[in-house]
């Protein structure tokens, strides 16, 4: 008779799928565009292959990737971290946001007047949608 694992004992897919990462090592805005550079998807797992796919064609922002995988914004944002230090994708800050090297820098990006303008025009996209 098969025994029904203990959800408890059964590691969480996003956990598994950023090899335990929680943060991302890239201050990565939402409207920023990413573009893939490399298409050689050897190796690579579902979620990094889907958004290599995704940007091959056009150059679709972190927030859009979000929607059409259908996860969260933090997730994705792991997983282009991990894209951007491999060489797999290329990513085109907004005007509005200048590129932001750690996650301190971009604390104080979204803390400042320009971060909450950013904001607030990504809550109105997304309220559109």
């Amino acid at each position: 008779m098969s025994q029904v694992p203990d959800p408890r004992d059964v590691p969480d897919r996003s956990f598994v799928a950023l090899r335990g990462r929680i943060s991302s090592d890239h201050a990565l805005d939402p409207s920023s565009l990413v573009l893939t550079q490399r298409m050689d998807v050897a190796g690579l797992q579902m979620e990094d292959i889907r958004i290599i796919e995704l940007c091959s064609d056009r150059a679709l922002a972190v927030v859009e990737i979000a929607a059409l995988l259908r996860r969260p914004l933090g997730f994705v944002t792991v997983v282009l971290s991990r894209l951007i230090d491999q060489h797999r994708v290329f990513v085109h800050h907004s005007p509005a946001s200048p590129p932001a090297q750690s996650r301190a820098d971009a604390d104080d990006f979204f803390g400042s007047p320009q971060g909450r303008e950013l904001l607030e025009r990504v809550l109105g996209g997304l309220r559109r949608i």
